[in-house]
């Protein structure tokens, strides 16, 4: 019976030992959270006090800056500000987010506003924190090369998806290198890991992705960020 007793005091129950597994998880999924998006926003941040700053938001439009004669890019506009890019020439508005995206569900209706202002309305939908296809690619570079004047392209927040398209834009038209448009990237915010990865194999005019490995850590990486747009 003693024996029997220390054997019960020693060894723990199976309750107790997935308990403690639960436990380490979660702990080693926070501490990958937090050194996997710290690093991708330090890298940012600090890419950001080096970068010239973006232009003054147009109406309220945040990330706004002006790639080149031929292209725009920004956050998603409210109206007043898909009317101050139409004023300042944007005629083809290249929208990258997905039906299922959190800010197109709050603001349904903000693009009404193009068609009376003539300016055309193109989606390329891309889900939140991925990477665009070679066809999508392909169908972004054309829109840019056949529209009639400038064109503003943008996603939420005007950072992952849109840095990724303006990525592929540049160094497919031979503007800057893989690393220079990875550079200009991170510098106007802190684009998920695939798409990290995605902008600095595009030299080598690999878009089919980034890989298995690479695609599903940067899903972990980015859950946290993703899980809160949808309950805000």
């Amino acid at each position: 019976m003693v024996s029997y007793v220390a054997l019960e005091l020693v060894v723990p129950s199976r309750p107790a030992r997935a308990g403690r597994w639960a436990l380490r998880l979660a702990v080693g999924l926070v501490l990958f959270w937090a050194l996997g998006n710290g690093a991708i926003l330090g890298v940012s941040h600090w890419l950001a006090a080096r970068h010239a700053p973006p232009l003054a938001a147009f109406a309220g439009t945040g990330n706004v800056e002006r790639v080149d004669e031929h292209l725009w890019r920004s956050a998603a506009p409210s109206a007043d500000g898909y009317r101050a890019f139409a004023a300042a020439g944007v005629r083809t508005v290249v929208d990258l987010r997905d039906l299922d995206d959190a800010g197109l569900r709050r603001n349904p209706g903000t693009q009404d506003v193009l068609p009376e202002l003539g300016v055309r309305l193109v989606r390329i939908p891309i889900k939140d924190g991925h990477t665009p296809s070679a066809g999508q690619v392909e169908q972004f570079l054309s829109v840019v090369s056949e529209a009639r004047g400038p064109v503003l392209v943008h996603c939420g927040a005007g950072v992952g998806r849109t840095g990724s398209m303006v990525a592929a834009y540049q160094v497919s038209t031979g503007r800057l290198d893989s690393d220079d448009a990875l550079r200009q990237s991170l510098a106007v915010g802190p684009p998920s890991l695939e798409q990290i990865v995605f902008i600095a194999r595009l030299e080598r005019g690999d878009i089919d992705g980034p890989g298995l490995v690479v695609t599903a850590t940067s899903r972990v990486l980015d859950s946290p960020r993703l899980l809160w747009n949808r309950l805000r």
